[in-house]
């Protein structure tokens, strides 16, 4: 009696240790889903034969390096046919766009359900993906259950592809990396602007050298016609001079004008394409954006020869650059695909020694007046005088202003501050920026 006493006993305090460890099993899983920031994919229950319900969540999920949500299908081989459909179950944490899309060599179906049973079929897609791919981009609602799931298109029966799921906008897997370190570190963050950084380049890839200091590079630069301020006036002028001047850089570069051209919002990028986004302050500036590989579908860029950041100017990570807070720069000209050859980017090598950038490069250095008058800005020509010719007479800047055509300011002795512009070495714009931050044009 005594013994079988004992074995319930044993077998009790067997039973509570279990529990507790799948108690704590879970409460593990719920803070590592807290800390990622990727989907909350999970695996439905049946509810036809006729369905395929992966139900092994450890099998269906796992996390990359770069944040997104892997479904390899059981090691990544899922043998697809027309009778089987494979189904999972997604709550959104918050009511945004989301994306979904295969990858593979495989034709599929993506159908997206607001009900257990797919009857009720929010959306639908089959090639929008890479290839035969298919990609669905959405607004999903905070708190709704939503069925993902994806089957073969025409006569494919069987094949290897993976399903991903991101916050935000698709991504091609030629996304760049968003190399924070190294933009920001003192040996290039003065030298890289919105446009250097957007293009994944620490160094002009014709030259070898780093940009100009405090000033970085302008579309149409590397190519030897920069745009120019009178571009930027309104969004139709800066969208065509913008445009065409980074086909014109791509071509100088090594690549040709194609690889660069407009791009929809929910537009998945061509294989080896990466998707960036281009705005405009209407007479002021303009500014880029890149979505990065390593930001779980987020974007990153870069204001002026500050440091680059993946957040918006309320704070927030960017997702959508089209609706986040981009300050001044009211106006979207657009979404772009760009692609960018390996030999060409500069954003993955290492920090040059000091002593081999000082060897190459030689900046002339001019004196600080704080006595300007703005009767002394009247002495110069635009698209004559030269940079050096205006900082001889007038000296060094006093500060900068802009992110990505950067201009150098200067304070008067009137209490005045006027911003002084060049394109290709030459004097191209000075203006007043008046109290009320509205700018008068004193020379063009």
């Amino acid at each position: 009696m005594k013994k079988k006493f004992l074995v319930i006993v044993l077998c009790l305090k067997m039973a509570v240790m279990l529990i507790d460890t799948v108690v704590a099993e879970t409460k593990d899983s719920v803070e590592e889903a807290k800390e990622t920031d990727c989907l909350n994919v999970k695996t439905s229950h049946s509810v036809e034969n006729q369905k395929n319900y992966l139900t092994n969540q450890s099998e269906l999920m796992s996390i990359s390096s770069n944040g997104m949500v892997q479904i390899p299908f059981n090691s990544g081989l899922i043998k697809i046919n027309l009778d089987v459909v494979n189904v999972w179950q997604f709550i959104p944490s918050e009511t945004v766009v989301y994306s979904f899309w295969t990858s593979g060599q495989v034709d599929t179906v993506i159908n997206i359900y607001s009900d257990a049973g797919l009857k009720n079929l929010v959306i639908s897609n089959n090639n929008s993906g890479i290839n035969q791919n298919a990609c669905v981009v959405t607004e999903f609602i905070k708190g709704r259950t939503y069925y993902v799931t994806v089957s073969a298109a025409g006569s494919w029966t069987s094949g290897i592809y993976t399903l991903r799921g991101i916050k935000g906008l698709p991504m091609s897997g030629g996304e760049l990396f968003s190399n924070f370190t190294i933009f920001n570190s003192s040996q290039y963050k003065n030298y890289t602007n919105c446009y250097a950084y957007v293009l994944g380049m620490l160094n002009n890839p014709i030259t070898g050298n780093r940009f100009k200091e405090g000033r970085g590079v302008n579309p149409g630069e590397m190519a030897g016609k920069s745009i120019s301020m009178k571009d930027l006036k309104n969004a139709e002028t800066a969208k065509t001079a913008i445009e065409n001047a980074v086909k014109q850089d791509c071509v100088a570069w090594g690549g040709n004008a194609y690889e660069f051209h407009p791009l929809t919002e929910k537009q998945m990028p061509s294989v080896g394409y990466y998707k960036v986004a281009l705005v405009l302050s209407p007479g002021k500036d303009y500014h880029w954006y890149r979505q990065v590989s390593d930001r779980s579908g987020g974007w990153a860029h870069k204001i002026s020869v500050q440091n680059a950041i993946d957040t918006d100017y309320s704070g927030e990570k960017i997702y959508y650059p089209y609706s986040c807070n981009r300050g001044n720069y009211s106006v979207f000209l657009g979404y772009y695909e760009i692609k960018i050859s390996a030999t060409v980017s500069t954003s993955s090598i290492s920090l040059p020694p000091v002593t081999q950038l000082a060897n190459i490069e030689y900046k002339k250095q001019f004196p600080v007046y704080y006595n300007i008058s703005i009767n002394d800005f009247n002495d110069f020509k635009c698209g004559e005088s030269s940079e050096d010719d205006v900082k001889t007479q007038i000296g060094e800047a006093h500060s900068t202003i802009g992110s990505g055509f950067i201009g150098d300011v200067y304070y008067t002795v009137e209490e005045k501050k006027i911003v002084v512009y060049y394109c290709n070495g030459l004097l191209d714009v000075i203006q007043l920026i008046n109290d009320d931050n509205t700018r008068t044009t004193i020379l063009e």
